[in-house]
């Protein structure tokens, strides 16, 4: 018995590590994949509008939406909260309070979904990204 070296002290960072990692990874290409979907919306529905000598096509109830400026994608950021074993939390977020009006619609404001319907979209290519090579 003198012989046993106890190893779970390195094994559980090891195991924190790669949970951290791949969470990390889903983090960063759920921001790109919600950029990608403001930056390049598909054809939208709504009113057009002429502003500043341009033609804009708005979003329509259910479509994300299609912003006017870069703001709303630019704003787009993750938060990494260290939190006890195997719980940290990554948010996808906006710091704009349109972003969450736009997301959940409001009295005045119809949904125009954007986080939801990339996650949704995504589901299997981040299961993936878990998924490979590693502990999982």
């Amino acid at each position: 018995m003198g012989n046993f070296k106890d190893n779970s002290d390195s094994t559980a960072f090891a195991l924190q590590q790669a949970v951290t990692t791949k969470l990390k990874a889903v983090a960063h290409q759920y921001r790109r994949d919600l950029r990608n979907k403001l930056d390049e919306p598909p054809a939208r529905t709504g009113h057009t509008y002429n502003i500043g000598g341009r033609t804009h096509t708005a979003s329509a109830e259910g479509e994300p939406p299609a912003p006017l400026s870069r703001d709303l994608i630019d704003s787009i950021q993750i938060t990494h909260q260290k939190r006890f074993f195997l719980s940290d939390r990554y948010t996808v977020y906006s710091p704009l309070n349109y972003a969450f009006y736009l997301e959940e619609g409001t009295q005045h404001i119809e949904v125009r979904p954007a986080w939801k319907e990339t996650l949704r979209e995504n589901k299997e290519k981040y299961s993936r990204i878990i998924a490979e090579s590693g502990w999982f």
